[in-house]
Order: C-alpha cells, then structure tokens, then sequence
C-alpha cells in the first residue's frame, strides 16, 4: 500500500498547497489518482453534488474521510467518468485543503487514471484488460512526429505507460530522441506490419520490465491480448502447452487446475509457472489428452516460436550420426524431427514469415540467420533426421 492510500499525508500536502496556489498540477493529480475517495450518497443513493452560486454550476463530492453516513469508496482515476455532465469536482470542500478540479484538470486525471491501470495490468495480467491495452494511450521515442517508433539496444522496441517514464527514458539512451504521445490502436496497426524488431518492452528501465516477443503487437491490433496470464493461449495439446513453457524457461514444477477466472465465462487450464524467477500464472485454453504424450497438434502452431523450434531442432540434430544411433541419439533425432514438423507447418511459401516469431531471441535468430528460414533447409533436416 501506498503511502497516500495508508496516512494519506500526501495527497493532504498536496492539497493544501494547490489550495494557496503552489502545487505542481502534474504532482497534484498524481497524488488524486493514487488516493481512495469517499463520496458521499444521497436518499436515493447516488453521489450528491455541490452547488455553485457563481458561476452556476453542481460539482461532485469527494472526501479523504467519509462525513455521511452513506459512502461510496472509488479510485481517483474513476472521479472524471463519475463526474460527466457536471460542472466539475470538488475535493475536501468546506476544508482548508478545498480544491475544484474542472474539464481541463478532470481530462488529465483520466488520462493518469488509465497509465495506471496499464502499470497495474502489466504487474498482474489478467483477463479483461486487452481493451485497456489495446488503447492505451502510450508514448514512444523517435527522432520526429513523422517518425515511426525507435528501437533501442537489441532492436527492442519500448512502449511507455506515462510520460515520465518516456522522459526518463530518453535521458538515458543514447541518440536524439525526443518522447510522444501516440493512440494505441494505431501503434499496435503500425508496429503490426513491420519486421525491423524483436520485441517490445514496456517502461523500459522499469525494475522487473520484461520483453515481449513481436507478436504481441500483432495480437492486440487483432483484438487479442497474448500477454501470458491475459487471454488464454490457444494450445492445441497438453505437450504444446509443456513446449510453451519450456520456451519461457519454466521452473520444472508446473502445477496447473481448471479453473473459472473472474469475469470469464469459460474454464481455462491455469499452470502456475515460475518464469525469470517470478511466479506466474498462465491460462491455457483447456485441451483434451491424446494418445501420443509428445503430440504437438496439427497445423500450424499459434503459441510457439518459430526462431526457438529452429534452434532447438538445430542442437538435438547437431553431432549426430547418420546411422548406428544409440537410444540417447535416436531420443534426440525424433525430437527435432517433431520441432521442423511444426516448422513446416509455418511455412509461407518457401520461407517461415517474420510473423511466425513470438519470443525476441526467436526473432532476432530469424535476422541473423535468414537461409535457415526456408523449406530446402527444413527439407534437409528432416531427412539427417531420419
């Protein structure tokens, strides 16, 4: 919890100083936003409204410490859609730390409200937040408006949840790059049909930021959100839910329920995994068992990566004799016979697309090594394989 949410000292100072005229606006509606706030509720048990004399107007009320008898607790993200047709909202009013926040001011906090919510979502993903992400908004770094969005070191991609973020951040990376404020809708389209990344990452400098594989822009601006423990993922057979995690470097113990999350309609298998040393929890969708316990499904795969089936069939194919195996080496030939099975079935053409890549170390193997990306080479790793 939050200082402002236990003692509440700070947003009280921030208060008062915004009531003698001396508040930083921006530090103001932070300290709103992170607040809990009472309003208090009328007989007929809506919100009650301040009137003005001068000009005439009603403003919602919003406490630190209920005074009625009759409360409703929100976030101070939530005051700008509950005050809508109103003049504005007054905060702490008939108090020293009095302060009115109209259009202008109510505009901004929503904004603040909604870079929250993305912080919130992406330390704990979960189901129902895709049209939050999917909205943002978001800042970027780039040389001019014109500009599409830069990549930084390891042609990762950052995205960030508020501008101060995307200001720290351009303070820190080498280059002329100046932040931005742009439309999610139209950043996940953009970054959707380009191939120049391996992956996007979010408050980049963040502790605990993580990077997300180029598909990730792809899903949202298909109406999906493919963060792990958001939508569930769409995995054909239980053995492609085991090759998933041991792509992400899933502790061994994988312990997983069918479950109803909130807000859900349908079971999902939730696997509880620790990936990076954090435990998650990642919602597959439910599969039924099949006879063959190393079944990775049929058709082309919606959650693997092309870039980590390739290298790993190119390691278990790497030394191996053509005949006389033993059963180590035979173990290791039908496992990668399985991997360029799924590869095959990625094919576009000739080639896997850049679209096939779902993890950055997938994505930038493709970059580096694009004639391994091909239906010859696949053809001729099947056959060593035998």
């Amino acid at each position: 919890m939050s200082q402002q949410q236990g003692d509440g000292a700070e947003i009280r100072a921030a208060l008062v100083a915004a009531n003698r005229g001396g508040a930083d606006p921006h530090q103001l509606l932070r300290a709103v936003a992170a607040a809990r706030w009472h309003l208090p509720l009328g007989d007929d048990g809506e919100p009650m409204v301040f009137s003005v004399a001068e000009p005439p107007e009603e403003l919602l009320v919003a406490e630190l410490e209920p005074t009625a008898a009759r409360t409703r607790t929100v976030a101070g993200g939530e005051l700008p859609g509950l005050a809508q047709g109103l003049g504005g909202v007054a905060l702490e009013p008939e108090t020293p730390r009095a302060v009115v926040l109209r259009a202008p001011a109510l505009e901004a906090l929503r904004r603040i409200g909604r870079s929250d919510a993305l912080a919130a979502a992406l330390a704990a993903p979960g189901p129902g937040q895709g049209e939050a992400f999917r909205t943002g908004p978001y800042w970027v770094l780039g040389a001019s408006d014109a500009e599409a969005p830069a990549t930084v070191r390891e042609r990762i991609l950052p995205v960030f949840t508020a501008p101060e973020h995307a200001e720290r951040a351009a303070r820190i990376e080498p280059g002329r790059l100046a932040p931005r404020e742009v439309d999610g809708a139209a950043l996940w389209a953009g970054l959707a049909a380009r191939d120049d990344y391996d992956g996007i990452t979010f408050d980049l400098h963040r502790p605990g930021a993580r990077a997300f594989g180029p598909h990730l822009a792809r899903g949202l601006a298909a109406g999906a959100d493919p963060r792990p423990g958001a939508d569930p993922l769409p995995a054909r057979t239980v053995a492609e839910i085991h090759r998933w995690l041991d792509e992400h470097r899933a502790a061994p113990d994988r312990k997983h329920a069918l479950v109803r999350r909130e807000g859900e309609d349908e079971l999902v298998a939730l696997y509880l995994a620790v990936i990076d040393h954090v435990p998650q929890r990642i919602a597959f969708r439910p599969v039924e068992p099949t006879l063959d316990p190393d079944d990775l499904g049929a058709g082309p795969t919606a959650i693997l990566c092309a870039g980590q089936l390739l290298l790993d069939a190119r390691s278990d194919l790497s030394g191996l004799p053509p005949k006389g195996r033993d059963p180590a080496q035979q173990a290791r030939a039908r496992r990668a016979a399985r991997w360029l099975e799924q590869l095959e079935a990625l094919l576009q053409g000739d080639r896997i697309p850049f679209t096939a890549l779902r993890t950055p170390h997938g994505a930038a193997h493709w970059r580096r090594e694009p004639e391994l990306y091909t239906a010859g080479w696949i053809r001729e790793q099947r056959a060593a394989a035998g």
